[in-house]
């Protein structure tokens, strides 16, 4: 009788014990959601040439017609020896040789030149409001000098092709052209014309 009370308590235990371990292997699980924010800064970068070499197209300054000549209906120029060459004749001799210029910038008048691609790309974030762009010479005009004779380029009125845009992120950038007028008036010599306390502020804002 002990023994089997013995034994029918071991089986007991046992299946007890076996029980016990099975449910220990089924894990409880329990899950929650987490919000994430993120707060990005409001970021703006601008590229810009660090010189912009302006070549003058002949075109531009040989514009000007002289009544009274062969050049009535503009002046032009032409390649030669590394330079540009062209020429008219007076066709009245009773009145004196013609002494106006062909060349228009000399006088009141002035050209603009713009630069033939991009010259500023801007990058940016920002919460509310578009990107300003301007451009502007420090002291209102520039004066551009050839340091060996004095000849001298007068800089002035620089303006931006797209000077209020979206902020465009920061992949791909929003770029624009820029122009400046030139004063060729005081130019007495060939060759470079800089200065470098002087040149064309580009600036961008983001609000």
């Amino acid at each position: 009788m002990k023994k089997s009370l013995k034994t029918t308590i071991f089986i007991a235990t046992a299946a007890l014990g076996s029980a016990l371990f099975s449910t220990s292997t089924k894990a409880q699980t329990v899950t929650t959601q987490t919000a994430v924010d993120v707060n990005f800064p409001k970021v703006i970068y601008l590229r810009t040439f660090r010189t912009i070499p302006i070549k003058i197209d002949p075109n531009q300054v040989t514009t000007h017609t002289v009544a009274g000549t062969t050049a009535a209906n503009g002046a032009t120029l032409a390649s030669s020896g590394g330079g540009l060459a062209g020429s008219d004749q007076d066709t009245n001799l009773n009145d004196g040789l013609n002494t106006a210029s062909p060349f228009n910038p000399f006088g009141t008048s002035t050209i603009t030149w713009t630069t033939p691609g991009p010259a500023y790309a801007v990058w940016g974030i920002g919460n509310t409001g578009t990107v300003t762009v301007s451009a502007r010479i420090p002291g209102v005009v520039g004066a551009l000098i050839n340091a060996d004779s004095g000849s001298v380029v007068t800089m002035m009125s620089p303006q931006v092709s797209n000077p209020n845009f979206p902020a465009p992120g920061l992949a791909n950038p929003a770029t624009g052209t820029l122009s400046v007028r030139l004063n060729l008036a005081g130019v007495i010599a060939a060759g470079v014309h800089s200065n470098p306390e002087t040149g064309v502020n580009i600036t961008a804002s983001l609000p």
